[in-house]
């Protein structure tokens, strides 16, 4: 990766970017770093998808999904990222790989959780979920 210095031409101020926070200097730079630090822990979801839901869906019947319908790296279809703007499109991947683990945490979560239909003793904040 390129920092933004190594592409001016696609470096025209904050108006041409409206994702950027003008301002920020510094810190934008390190919640850059900070966020990246949460892409092995995708990984690892990733990887539990593929490995651990599929047999689950031949010994239980839990339905089957289609990765690619959930799970996507598009930033390569968009001209002008350059720098920390690669780092930051990897929101589109790090979202399809949470929402496919929801799904397929919904289904193991329906299929074998005694309580499923006593919503009131669910947490307020997980029953919209499950």
């Amino acid at each position: 990766m390129l920092p933004d210095w190594g592409n001016r031409k696609h470096l025209k101020g904050a108006a041409d970017r409206p994702h950027a926070q003008p301002g920020l200097g510094r810190r934008n730079h390190a919640a850059v770093w900070w966020t990246a630090l949460a892409v092995p822990v995708f990984w690892v979801i990733r990887v539990a998808e593929c490995i651990v839901y599929p047999p689950l869906t031949w010994l239980v019947r839990l339905p089957k999904y289609k990765p690619a319908e959930w799970v996507n790296v598009s930033r390569h279809k968009f001209e002008g990222l350059v720098g920390h703007d690669l780092i930051w499109c990897l929101c589109d991947w790090m979202t399809g790989i949470w929402a496919l683990g929801g799904e397929m945490l919904r289904n193991v979560e329906t299929f074998w959780c005694p309580i499923r239909f006593d919503s009131a003793k669910k947490c307020e904040n997980c029953k919209h979920d499950f």
